[in-house]
């Protein structure tokens, strides 16, 4: 798990603005036309062989990754300790056109071919892992990195608004752009790239399952990560195969505890084969929706396997003042749609000082098995309605995932399209910005490919792991109602919104909602340190460290 970044055609990088991401080490690496700059977190193989960037052994390739290979022993290199060495030579025998659907992981890379000048950037098929990239204002220079604010370390980068109408309203209606088809000019060779835009001109994350070729002598292109569908696995057995995958490391490994089934049943997987283990809740001091009751009852039957650390970590108003400004700068986008950020933050920030660096999460759970409300089978008009910020009306957009000749029986797995490409995503960059922020890994083996290559259930409500979960935990802690993690608009009050931020705003929005002014006061405050210079002095604001 690392930081990465890099520019090409070559210009000076500076890694200060992701060294959160990777504490353990860093390098810069000049090679003909390409910069290459990285930041490692240490969790497999810690000897100095797997610093990066990383040249294959043939010196054909040249690797700058971020993420985690879980079956990188399969690859057939030969490699039994590092999967930062066993990618390098995997990507020097396939060539720069590697089908990457032979990767079982969460990652996000950038691989240099030198024999024929090709940079590819590629991305996990879910984006567990982020990727950005950047283009100057004259298309001339391409930068990439990790996050957003590592842009801000390459010498030709300003930050500028998006003032795209379409764009901003997607925002305040979603909380993110919707992936689509981008005309880039890089070099003067145009090329439409499946890209989604951000709130900043001329910046784009990369595509969920896509990989990028960019040469200095053609167009850039794209190509899709394809993952072959196959029969339903008995879910009980991918589990425990994904969790023992995702498990390894050199270094501690600990699990969040929720209290809901997937993080429930993640945790108790992982006790199955550790003697010790660190389990951390979040209890949130809003009674309506406090999960400690469950958290506890799963952590007493986890416990009857193992030597169960049960950490529990008050999430209150006051705490909430406390983190929001760095929560909001680690963010990257502006976390408009989830105020439930702040929990990650905490959670890590906590775990972090227990010597944890790796968690393992539920996340992924329900867009797999269709574990929310709005997962029914059969709504198609308004599915996202109940979901938005700004209720701007319908959005062609959203109805590309609803085709008019859907079946009833193809509704459902149209409603877990939409989540996997528009929803998950943001859960996933809030716990990836989140973690981070506190050098801490986080895993989700319910996103491995022997999950995401499951069939669509027959029915929705997640039947297959309440059928688990009842059988090790009873059927009253399998049963109840979802309850997710809100807190109060209350504790969000007191941010302010600021008008002098939102300037470049195209449409004056005037919020008529508490949801809608929150999202005002977010953007207001992301708008400060992103664009009006406050990322000048963020650096030093840093993750603060209990003692």
């Amino acid at each position: 798990m690392c930081g990465i970044i890099g520019c090409f055609p070559r210009s000076r990088i500076r890694v200060d603005f992701i060294r959160h991401r990777g504490p353990d080490g860093e390098g810069v690496l000049e090679v003909g036309e390409l910069a290459f700059g990285h930041t490692r977190l240490a969790i497999l193989d810690l000897e100095p062989r797997a610093d990066q960037p990383q040249w294959s052994s043939d010196g054909s390739v040249l690797l700058n990754y971020n993420g985690e290979i879980y079956n990188f022993r399969r690859l057939g290199v030969g490699e039994e300790a590092s999967d930062t060495v066993a990618l390098a030579q995997w990507l020097a025998r396939e060539g720069s056109d590697f089908d990457p659907s032979a990767l079982d992981g969460m990652y996000a890379f950038a691989a240099w071919f030198p024999a024929g000048r090709k940079l590819v950037l590629a991305r996990d098929p879910v984006g567990i892992k982020p990727l950005y990239i950047a283009l100057s204002e004259d298309g001339a220079h391409l930068a990439f990195c990790s996050e957003i604010k590592g842009f801000f370390g390459v010498e030709w980068f300003t930050a500028r608004p998006n003032r795209d109408a379409v764009v901003q309203r997607e925002f305040l209606q979603y909380g993110r752009a919707f992936p689509r088809p981008v005309e880039l000019c890089f070099r003067g060779m145009p090329a439409a790239l499946p890209l989604v835009p951000t709130l900043l001109a001329g910046v784009w994350q990369v595509s969920p399952g896509q990989c990028l070729t960019f040469s200095l002598e053609a167009p850039p292109s794209a190509r899709a990560v394809r993952l072959l569908a196959r029969g339903a696995d008995d879910v009980a057995e991918a589990l425990a195969d994904s969790v023992a995958d995702q498990s390894v490391a050199d270094v501690e490994v600990g699990v969040q505890l929720s209290g809901g089934i997937d993080s429930s049943l993640t945790a108790h997987e992982f006790a199955r084969t550790h003697s010790r283990v660190h389990g951390f809740h979040l209890s949130v001091d809003f009674k309506k929706h406090n999960e400690e009751k469950w958290a506890r009852q799963a952590a007493d039957v986890i416990a009857k396997r193992c030597d169960f650390q049960f950490h529990v970590i008050p999430l209150t108003p006051e705490e909430v003042r406390r983190v929001l400004p760095a929560v909001i700068w680690h963010s990257d986008e502006p976390p408009m749609r989830h105020r439930n950020i702040v929990g990650p933050y905490l959670l890590a920030e906590h775990a972090r000082c227990t010597g944890v660096k790796v968690l393992l999460a539920g996340e992924g759970a329900d867009e797999v098995f269709a574990g929310y409300d709005w997962h029914d089978g059969r709504t198609v008009e308004g599915f996202d309605r109940t979901r938005r910020l700004f209720d701007l009306g319908g959005s062609d957009r959203v109805a590309r995932f609803f085709p008019a000749s859907a079946g009833r029986g193809d509704i459902l797995r149209c409603q877990l399209a939409y989540d996997r490409a528009i929803y998950l995503p943001m859960l996933l960059a809030h716990q990836d910005r989140m973690s981070m922020a506190h050098s801490i890994e986080t895993r989700v083996p319910f996103l491995s490919n022997r999950f995401l290559t499951m069939p669509t259930p027959a029915r929705p409500g997640k039947v297959a792991l309440k059928e688990l979960a009842a059988g090790l935990f009873g059927r009253k802690f399998a049963r109840r109602p979802k309850y997710g993690s809100p807190m109060p608009r209350r504790w969000f009050a007191w941010l302010p919104v600021q008008r002098e931020h939102l300037d470049w705003l195209v449409e004056p929005w005037e919020p008529q909602t508490k949801n809608e002014s929150w999202a005002l006061a977010c953007l207001s405050a992301w708008s400060a340190m992103y664009l009006h210079g406050g990322w000048k002095n963020q650096p030093a604001l840093g993750p603060p460290r209990r003692p």
